[in-house]
């Protein structure tokens, strides 16, 4: 295997690793946004700011 099949391998390797690690970052914002939202009227204010913050990191993943 000659280099550049090696370096298109592991390209495709990261941009799966980054979106694999996006993903799991995604699920525990959602989480905590559930905890948070289910606390008080000042932790739904917070939860929906990490909410909007937290899963624009996939929306930019993807441009």
């Amino acid at each position: 295997m000659d280099d550049t099949d090696q370096d298109a391998k592991d390209s495709k390797s990261k941009i799966w690793d980054i979106r694999e690690r996006a993903f799991a970052f995604l699920v525990r914002i959602i989480k905590v946004s559930q905890y948070l939202e289910r606390r008080s009227d000042v932790g739904r204010s917070l939860s929906l700011q990490l909410l909007r913050s937290g899963t624009s990191v996939g929306a930019n993943l993807e441009e």
